[in-house]
């Protein structure tokens, strides 16, 4: 990993646990994966190699299934980082920005132009976690899983981690390659797929399930996925 000119070291564990050494990996779609990393030995001149890896961090959990390529975008998330005040109006909206060291005028020659456009991803709903399937394919299928929340969920003596969204809802969808062979909206976090449903969707070993959870400020978050086995 190539990080010139921003020393990084490692960690304990304990501080990694505690938020220590977070990171972005830009994926060729645009979105940012999350990661933290514990051990960073340094290689050669503004080289590390990374190790003790915990890959989608906060909420990027439903962005880990491909590899990324060498070459791949980083950027270590710290104190530095500022926050654009944006209305929820202008998410979507392409906005030109003038760039460059705080000490300067915008009109400075080390200002550059940025254009950007952001779509609001810290109000995205966490994909929901350990999805499972009890039952067989000619029988009743019960499919659960555990909702996470983007919102106060650091707390581990709570009985149950707060919503964090309007309202309690969740995407399913029973999928045959690309096809989509149901839909359905849960307001729970379980779903029993019927014998006489999977007779009229023509579902069979090797679909997938997938679940997504709702905000109404930015719509569906990941999908968590889960194969139909015979």
């Amino acid at each position: 990993m190539l990080l010139p000119g921003a020393g990084i070291a490692s960690a304990d564990r304990l501080s990694v646990l505690n938020g220590a050494n977070v990171a972005a990996l830009e994926r060729p779609d645009g979105e940012w994966e999350v990661v933290q990393f514990q051990q960073a030995a340094l290689v050669d001149q503004g080289r590390y190699r990374l190790g003790m890896l915990l890959r989608g961090q906060r909420g990027t959990g439903g962005l880990t299934r491909e590899p990324l390529a060498s070459g791949t975008r980083f950027v270590i998330l710290n104190d530095t980082l500022a926050t654009l005040d944006l209305a929820q109006a202008e998410r979507g909206l392409q906005r030109f920005y003038r760039v460059g060291p705080a000490q300067f005028g915008v009109s400075h020659p080390s200002y550059v132009d940025v254009s950007a456009t952001f779509r609001g991803t810290a109000l995205r709903p966490f994909a929901p976690a350990r999805i499972s399937l009890s039952g067989q394919l000619g029988a009743d299928i019960m499919i659960g899983w555990i909702r996470q929340t983007r919102i106060g969920g650091d707390n581990w003596e709570q009985v149950e981690v707060p919503l964090g969204e309007a309202q309690e809802a969740y995407r399913l969808r029973i999928l045959s390659g690309g096809a989509v062979l149901r839909e359905t909206t849960q307001s729970g976090p379980s779903f029993t797929y019927t014998a006489a449903m999977q007779v009229a969707d023509g579902v069979s070993a090797g679909d997938e399930i997938t679940v997504a959870q709702l905000s109404n400020a930015y719509g569906y978050g990941p999908e968590k996925r889960i194969t139909i086995d015979g």
